[in-house]
């Protein structure tokens, strides 16, 4: 299913309650198969879990239990933490041994044995099957839940405002990246883009054809963004237990390799972040405002019952 308003929802209220269902139900139904420990599943898992965070983040203006709203979807998902993160390393590691042609391919496949091993203790401690199947359960308490969460008022100006609060956040987190350059400040730049991605796709019906350019390229600078926070968790991990991975100079060559890849990411994230954010917070907010209520217009206001 389409995560992303509807015109048939009632009111903004209606849609975050259809929305959850629906993220409910994915997220149980991505979980079912005969191997539990598939890297997939672990990222299926959380995936929904943001994309829940990012819709009550869009509606929290109006939304009174928000605090503890989003602390129970980020406890959802904390657990599955560590194992996706060891995932992502070994994914990293060979899309730079396969990108960066100036990298050793022996000290790129000596960090790599290392981080294979890591992963498969990892397992044997934390016990993928037992943390999805937590996961599912605590998922499936959520849905009834959440019966109980409710917009007031459910009108699109609490969504304007969820929207806007977001998208200025990106913007100022870009600016500290801009100037600080560093991966925390880099990081904190990827959240708020990536929330941003997830409002677009779920405002993108409000004019398809001129908001799938905005969702892409929001799609575009979150996975760059993405990207340069794999590369520096791997980065730190490898400088905190280089004797894990085949000592200092496989670890060394990787981790030059790895500092080049990023220098490249961050500039060309800076690049495409001023495109995406160059407009003012409160333009997009009335721009959006003015698209909602032209998609609208085929009946009355979402907040407010049909006049007789």
């Amino acid at each position: 299913m389409a995560y992303q308003l509807k015109r048939s929802d009632m009111s903004i209220d209606a849609a975050m309650r259809r929305i959850i269902g629906e993220q409910v139900e994915a997220a149980l139904t991505d979980l079912t198969g005969d191997n539990p420990d598939r890297p997939e599943l672990v990222h299926s898992a959380r995936k929904h879990c943001k994309q829940l965070r990012a819709l009550i983040r869009l509606v929290r203006p109006g939304l009174s239990n928000y605090a503890e709203a989003n602390a129970r979807l980020r406890a959802l998902a904390l657990p599955l933490a560590p194992l996706r993160d060891a995932d992502v390393m070994i994914e990293t590691c060979d899309t730079l041994a396969r990108d960066c042609s100036e990298l050793d391919r022996a000290a790129a496949a000596t960090v790599r044995r290392g981080l294979v091993r890591n992963r498969k203790a990892l397992a044997a401690i934390v016990d993928p099957a037992a943390r999805l199947s937590g996961f599912a359960e605590d998922v499936a308490a959520l849905r009834d839940e959440a019966a109980n969460w409710h917009v007031d008022p459910a009108s699109f100006d609490v969504v304007t405002q969820g929207a806007v609060r977001t998208y200025r956040r990106a913007r100022k987190a870009m600016k500290h990246a801009a100037v600080g350059g560093n991966a925390a400040a880099f990081h904190e730049w990827r959240k708020s883009v990536k929330y941003h991605w997830y409002h677009t796709r779920l405002l993108a019906p409000i004019w398809p054809d001129e908001m799938a350019v905005h969702v892409e390229a929001a799609r575009d600078l979150g996975e760059l963004l993405g990207h340069h926070h794999d590369l520096a968790v791997l980065d730190h991990v490898l400088a905190a237990h280089a004797g894990e991975f085949g000592g200092e100079e496989a670890v060394m060559a990787v981790r030059a390799a790895l500092a080049t890849r990023s220098e490249a990411t961050a500039k060309r994230a800076l690049r495409e972040g001023r495109l995406l954010l160059s407009e003012s917070p409160d333009a997009l907010g009335e721009r959006w405002g003015r698209y909602w209520s032209i998609w609208r217009g085929e009946r009355a206001p979402v907040d407010r019952p049909r006049a007789a």
